[in-house]
């Protein structure tokens, strides 16, 4: 249902193309010396994890079970109702996909600042 979701979501095609951009971009700057195919790859999957952030397993719960049952945290998650994730399989790589999720939030934190302002006036 999440890939149907995410597949019938008419922006994500723009979005994608966008992100694919400033992943390149950030790999330039940050002198992360790989084949763009790879920044590519690293990028899908960082975005794939920005739009859907909590745990499949448990659906953000962080556990299973309760009405009379026990309580039983989820192992996936760890009990944090977030996914963990693996963005590549080198740590060098994995780091820079987080670091594209830094700056994904970063980014929508500045429009949403932007949007405050304008919104007061």
């Amino acid at each position: 249902s999440r890939v149907v979701a995410l597949s019938s979501l008419s922006s994500l095609d723009t979005t994608k193309r966008h992100v694919a951009g400033f992943a390149i971009q950030m790999a330039t700057i940050t002198k992360f010396d790989r084949e763009p195919e790879e920044v590519l790859r690293i990028a899908a999957k960082a975005l794939d994890v920005w739009l859907d952030p909590i745990c499949h397993q448990c659906t953000g719960r962080g556990h299973s079970g309760a009405y009379g049952a026990p309580l039983v945290l989820c192992k996936p998650c760890g009990g944090s109702g977030s996914r963990r994730y693996r963005l590549a399989s080198s740590e060098a790589d994995h780091q820079f996909g987080k670091l594209l999720l830094t700056r994904f939030d970063e980014k929508v934190e500045g429009v949403a600042n932007a949007m405050r302002k304008f919104l007061r006036k």
